[in-house]
């Protein structure tokens, strides 16, 4: 059955932080659309989203994790699954863009924790597992406040039939998004650890 939610806020997914409680997508008709909000948008102060969670591909597809961005128009961001084992944390449009890659960052079966950092106008940076896999820098600055985070599948403007919407295959847990580059000893201790829900700098979990 489809998973389409439309949420105004993201804090009610907090059901990705319980253990036992991850979702899981088929790869046939299964996501998540949460509604554009201001909360979701990079923080006009900090110029920085960090995103992360804990995934288990079913099979080594092209498929989207989680992302805001468009064919086309405004800078987005997302966090993609290739068809080679590589993970992508891009920023721009699935057209053009800067790309930080995870090369064979991850196998069927495995659970795996990815981080991805976008800063305006610097750098993207991807972590797995809470390791620094690779940095590049980017002129980009997120502009797409009008487009909706969809988890599990690329944005529903963008349908790429040959690459089945880039539908997600496995299960999904934990997305936690916030406005401050968290240091790679955050990163790591979050791992093990999640956050409560009223950390600083925490937009949801």
């Amino acid at each position: 059955m489809k998973k389409l939610l439309y949420i105004l806020l993201f804090v009610p997914l907090a059901l990705f932080g319980q253990e036992n409680y991850s979702l899981n997508f088929d790869y046939i008709d299964d996501y998540v659309l949460v509604e554009g909000n201001p909360t979701l948008d990079i923080d006009t102060i900090s110029n920085v989203i960090t995103i992360s969670t804990f995934f288990k591909a079913n099979e080594i597809a092209l498929s989207q994790l989680a992302g805001r961005m468009e064919e086309t128009g405004p800078d987005g961001y997302r966090i993609n699954l290739r068809n080679n084992g590589d993970i992508w944390a891009q920023n721009g449009t699935y057209s053009a863009g800067e790309t930080a890659i995870a090369h064979n960052g991850y196998s069927v079966g495995e659970w795996i924790y990815v981080t991805a950092i976008f800063k305006n106008h610097e750098y993207i940076k991807l972590y797995i597992n809470g390791a620094l896999e690779d940095s590049v820098s980017t002129n980009r600055s997120f502009s797409a406040f009008d487009s909706n985070l969809t988890i599990g599948r690329s944005s529903l403007n963008w349908n790429v039939i040959q690459y089945n919407y880039e539908l997600f295959s496995g299960y999904m847990d934990r997305l936690e998004q916030w406005n401050i580059e968290l240091s790679v000893n955050e990163i790591q201790s979050y791992m093990t650890c999640p956050p409560i829900g009223d950390e600083e700098g925490l937009v949801g979990c």
